[in-house]
């Protein structure tokens, strides 16, 4: 089964704050590499959302079936 992941604005934002630094400051490759295994590690949450243990950091996301 796979799992719609949503990104809180949160996220989105402290992602946006990270993909500006590297473009910024890292050369293509290490963008790409970033990239690819970010998409990666959401693609593995979308098929098993409980891989990784909870953080205990208050809820800002939810798993949506």
């Amino acid at each position: 089964m796979k799992y719609e992941i949503t990104i809180s604005d949160r996220a989105e934002k402290n992602l946006n704050h990270i993909f500006q630094y590297l473009n910024d400051n890292w050369p293509k490759s290490v963008r790409i590499n970033f990239k690819e295994k970010l998409d990666n590690e959401v693609q593995h949450l979308q098929h098993n959302p409980y891989m990784y243990q909870a953080s205990g950091i208050k809820k800002v996301f939810g798993v949506a079936s």
